[in-house]
């Protein structure tokens, strides 16, 4: 069982995380109203997050760069409306003859994501009349904010508030709710903080929690080991904005939160109190509007707090902080959760089924059924709260009474092994992204289109460009069960999905060698987590992809469009890449036979695995692989390949 306190697979709760984070110049302060804690400006990991997902669902003209199929220049590009720029959607990696992770693709850049919420605005169904922003706004007594907020010289995005009243406008919210919001902002504004938050630090605050309040689907964790929280938090801001502004006016202002926790007997509630000293430990953290993926300081406080919520409901003397970077630990998270056996974790760890009691504690209700799980992800030990999901059709019929009860957002979790996360997360190799083997993590569900086929709205805590919140990108049944799912698990299910498509007479090689993808990925997941599911041979994954090779661009197969091509080729570098040399050399030379890479790449190729070859670890079967490959060259090249191996 994976824990789900952060975005990347954690180790035993005893041990440290081994995540390295980057080192980045400190920012000059220039305000002597100092924003930043002194000793810590500017050390922060930034995830990098990809925009790559399931090659399916790309959007867009794409097309292939470098057409000499060269391993090396292979590139998927997407052309930006209106501009004469491209975006590198992936690159085709050059395999390497000792395995290795195929290369993390580009995030979206600031331009993209300004053309992204342009878009977004215009479904947004924003254009609603004059008069009802007016009465929206006698409703929420705005003219009494825009006061308060003038008074104190901070900025009220018109914006912001325009995308407030239009969830109300859109029943998604009551204007009662947003009038309570308003006035926690303005008690923020209002009073001076007791524990050293600056007058000018509560005025991004505030701007913070309005922004959040007008799109709950923006709070990111950053890079922290907070996607627990941050669905809470999500969550709080969609349905309690007001509750959540009251938690974060109250740790600003007195550095302390009350609240009441409901009792296991579900009748009695016990009041707690969550200590916190609010610092802005991220400089990017007072940014207004907040980064791609970077957590505001409103949140920080936020998740923090939450955390304790729950460690105080235990009374057991553990407890959460997010500290100054230790200069003399250049691998420190910032992260430390301080034990009652004084022992220390950089985590949160908090338990499955926490999040449930957290939430109806800030929001101050007895909500239930919103956090989602399948059975392979559920600690018996702490299950209760959680809804179990056992297939894709049982996912659609839970939401559509979800739906129905209006209990939307609802927190599901998941393991990033499978797409589109694993893409999304760089292939594993970005910041947070679970390394390569994937890791516990939880994201969000916002709603539905019925169709059919039925499309899942997803919002992932690591940015805009993970998100899956349009109708083009919104997921389908089968890939958000497939998320839910460790890897054994998933990969049966892969296979159960190809054979049913298969009996309709339809083929998907991508798939196909997700499948492939998938059985390695569990190799190694049952020898880490030392489980019993039998292993699948990397043999027959490599019978498995030649053979998808040969019914996919073969002399007589029906081949993929050039849309089509890209996402199965660089699916077939994923896999290659976690094969054995023997299995990668002999696919390669399967490629050039295809004309998927040229018979020049494949001789650099065999020169490099001939050079393997010759080390002393190398094996009798490695060593006969290439003898075989290279008596079927001609004679020529056999001693022009023999000779290069000798330079």
């Amino acid at each position: 069982m994976t824990n789900e306190n952060g975005p990347k697979p954690l180790e035993n709760q005893n041990q440290r995380s081994e995540k390295k984070l980057e080192n980045t110049q400190p920012s000059k302060e220039t305000s002597k109203d100092s924003l930043i804690d002194g000793e810590n400006k500017g050390h922060q990991q930034v995830h990098q997050q990809a925009l790559l997902s399931n090659p399916n669902l790309h959007t867009g003209s794409a097309d292939i760069a470098n057409p000499n199929n060269s391993m090396e220049s292979f590139q998927i590009i997407k052309t930006i409306p209106g501009t004469d720029a491209v975006q590198v959607l992936a690159e085709r990696p050059k395999p390497k003859t000792d395995g290795g992770l195929v290369a993390s693709p580009k995030p979206l850049s600031n331009a993209e994501l300004e053309r992204l919420e342009r878009l977004e605005d215009r479904l947004d169904n924003k254009d609603f009349p004059k008069e009802v922003h007016a009465r929206i706004g006698k409703e929420t007594d705005l003219s009494h904010l825009q006061e308060v907020f003038k008074k104190h010289g901070v900025h009220l995005s018109d914006r912001t508030i325009e995308k407030i009243e239009n969830r109300i406008a859109r029943h998604e919210i009551g204007s009662e709710e947003i009038k309570k919001l308003y006035g926690q902002v303005e008690r923020l504004l209002e009073n001076k903080s007791k524990v050293g938050v600056t007058d000018r630090q509560r005025g991004i605050i505030a701007e913070q929690i309005l922004g959040h309040a007008a799109e709950p689907m923006r709070v990111d964790q950053g890079s922290f080991n907070t996607c627990n929280v941050t669905t809470v938090e999500c969550r709080c801001f969609a349905r309690k904005p007001s509750e959540a502004a009251k938690l974060i006016a109250d740790v600003a202002l007195n550095g302390e939160y009350h609240c009441n926790v409901l009792q296991p007997d579900g009748k009695t509630f016990k009041p707690i109190t969550v200590h916190q000293k609010p610092r802005p430990f991220d400089s990017e953290a007072l940014d207004v509007p907040a980064k791609e993926n970077i957590r505001s300081f409103a949140s920080q406080i936020f998740q923090v707090a939450a955390i304790n919520v729950h460690y105080q409901t235990e009374r057991k003397g553990t407890w959460y902080e997010q500290r100054r970077f230790d200069k003399n630990h250049p691998d420190d998270n910032q992260e430390r959760l301080h034990k009652a056996d004084h022992s220390t974790a950089f985590e949160p760890e908090l338990p499955g089924n926490s999040y449930v009691s957290i939430y109806n504690a800030i929001a101050n209700c007895h909500d239930s059924g919103f956090l989602l799980k399948a059975p392979c992800r559920i600690d018996p030990s702490c299950s209760a709260g959680i809804t179990p999901v056992t297939s894709a059709r049982d996912l659609e019929k839970k939401l559509i009474d979800i739906e129905k009860t209006k209990n939307f957002p609802v927190v599901i979790g998941v393991f990033t092994a499978s797409e589109p996360l694993w893409s999304n997360g760089g292939f594993g190799s970005a910041g947070g992204a679970g390394g390569d083997l994937g890791g516990g993590h939880v994201v969000t569900i916002t709603g539905i289109e019925h169709g059919p086929p039925m499309r899942i709205k997803v919002d992932n805590q690591w940015g805009r460009s993970a998100d899956h919140l349009s109708e083009v990108t919104a997921m389908s049944s089968r890939d958000v069960y497939l998320c839910m799912l460790e890897p054994p698990e998933a990969s049966r299910e892969i296979l159960k999905m190809i054979n049913e498509d298969k009996s309709r007479g339809q083929k998907n090689a991508w798939q196909d060698l997700e499948y492939d993808r998938m059985r390695l990925l569990s190799n190694r997941y049952i020898d880490e987590n030392e489980g019993t599911d039998p292993k699948c041979p990397t043999s027959v994954v490599e019978a498995h992809v030649i053979d998808t090779l040969n019914k996919t661009f073969g002399a007589h197969a029906e081949k993929p469009d050039e849309m089509q091509a890209p996402g199965i080729l660089r699916k077939l570098g994923e896999v290659v890449a976690h094969l054995p040399a023997e299995s990668q050399i002999k696919i390669q030379e399967k490629e050039a036979s295809l004309g998927l890479i040229s018979h020049g790449e494949y001789k650099r190729q065999l020169i490099d695995y001939g050079k393997f070859t010759t080390k002393g670890h190398c094996t009798l079967v490695q060593k006969n692989v290439f003898k075989s490959l290279l008596s079927k060259l001609p004679q020529n090249e056999q001693l022009e390949i023999t000779r290069a191996m000798k330079h």
